[in-house]
C-alpha cells in the first residue's frame, strides 16, 4: 500500500515517524519509499494485516492516512528511429546580436526494451565541434530523458549518436550546449513517438500442492507466465514471470487461494510493451503529467 496523509504530497515528518515505529513493533511489516513517487509503502502479510496497521495508527498517534496500491513504474522508449534532429539553443540581446549559442545535430534510434541508454560521439572533425563542448551535449540529452512526451514517464531503452554541431567561439558555452542537447532530444522523440513499457517481476512461490491448479489460473489470469514447477512431498514450487501492475494485489489472491498457507518472493526482472488496451489508463495514471506540461514537451 502507498500510504499518505490528507492533502500531503509527500510523506511528511509526523507520518514517517509514527509508520517506523509501527514497523519496529512488527516484525511482518516493511516500510519503504516508491521510487516513482516519493510516497511511504507499507508491506504486510495480507489485506486485513495492513488495514489493522492502519488503524493502529490511527488509534496509537492520531494519524488518519489514506492508502492505494504503489503506483507502477512506467518507462517508454523511442518507437522509431530518427536522424539528423537538430537542437539549438539562441539567445540574442537587445541589438539583436548573440549572446548565447549552442547546436548539436544527433540521430536516436530505439534499443531493445529497457536496455541501457547509451551516447555514442561520432563528430570526427574538432574544427566542427571541439570535444569539451560534448559531455554536455550528453549531459542535456539525459537531462531531456527524465520526462517522455506521451505521458511524462522516464525514457529508456535509447541509442544516441552525436553527428554534428555548431559554436561560437566568443559565446558558446557548456551551459548553451547542455540546453541544445536536450531540445535535439525532445524533438526526436516526439517526432519518433514513445510507447510505454510496464515492469516485469520474476516470483517464486511456495504453495501446498493441492492448491497448485488455483495459484497458476490466478497467475494466468492476471498476464503472468510460469518458467518452472517443482514438487516435493506436499508442498510444490511455482516460478514465474509478471506484470508488476498485477502483482501488487498477488500477496491477498495467494492467501485467499490457499488459505493463508501460500509464500511467495518477487525481485525486478525486464520490461515489456504495455498491452494497448491499458495504454490509456497507464497515461491517466501518470504522476508526471505537471512536468510534462512545464517541460513544453
Amino acid at each position: 500500500w502507498q500510504v499518505v496523509r490528507p492533502g500531503v504530497e509527500e510523506p511528511d515528518r509526523e507520518l514517517k515517524q509514527a509508520l517506523e515505529k509501527l514497523v519496529s513493533t512488527d516484525m511482518a511489516l516493511r516500510l519503504h519509499p516508491d521510487a516513482s513517487s516519493g510516497r511511504l509503502l507499507l508491506a504486510g502479510t495480507s489485506e486485513g494485516h495492513l488495514a489493522l496497521s492502519v488503524e493502529r495508527l490511527r488509534d496509537r498517534y492520531g494519524l488518519r492516512v489514506l492508502t492505494d496500491l504503489p503506483q507502477v513504474g512506467y518507462r517508454e522508449m523511442p518507437s522509431a528511429a530518427v536522424t539528423d534532429v537538430s537542437g539549438v539553443h539562441r539567445r540574442e540581446d537587445g541589438d539583436g546580436l548573440v549572446e548565447e549559442f549552442g547546436a548539436c545535430s544527433i540521430d536516436v534510434r530505439p534499443m531493445k526494451a529497457g536496455g541501457e541508454t547509451r551516447f555514442i560521439d561520432e563528430v570526427e572533425d574538432a574544427e566542427d565541434l571541439p570535444p569539451d563542448f560534448r559531455p554536455a551535449i550528453d549531459e542535456g540529452v539525459r537531462n531531456a530523458m527524465r520526462h517522455g512526451p506521451t505521458a511524462g514517464y522516464p525514457v529508456i531503452g535509447v541509442d544516441v549518436r552525436l553527428r554534428g554541431g555548431q559554436y561560437d567561439i566568443f559565446q558558446s558555452t557548456d551551459e548553451h550546449f547542455r540546453l541544445a542537447g536536450e531540445k535535439a532530444l525532445r524533438t526526436a522523440l516526439r517526432r519518433s513517438g514513445t510507447r510505454l513499457l510496464e515492469p516485469w517481476w520474476k516470483i517464486e512461490v511456495s504453495v501446498p500442492s493441492a492448491d497448485v491448479g488455483q495459484v497458476l489460473s490466478d497467475i494466468a489470469s492476471h498476464r503472468g507466465r510460469v518458467i518452472g514447477l517443482q514438487t516435493e512431498h506436499a508442498t510444490a514450487t511455482i516460478t514465474a514471470l509478471g506484470p508488476y501492475r498485477e502483482l501488487r494485489t498477488f500477496g491477498s489472491r495467494l492467501q485467499e487461494h490457499t488459505g493463508g498457507r501460500g509464500r511467495f518472493t518477487a525481485g525486478e526482472s525486464h520490461y515489456e510493451p504495455v498491452p494497448e488496451h491499458l495504454v490509456k489508463q497507464a497515461i491517466a495514471d501518470s504522476p508526471f503529467q505537471g512536468d510534462l506540461v512545464r517541460g513544453g514537451k
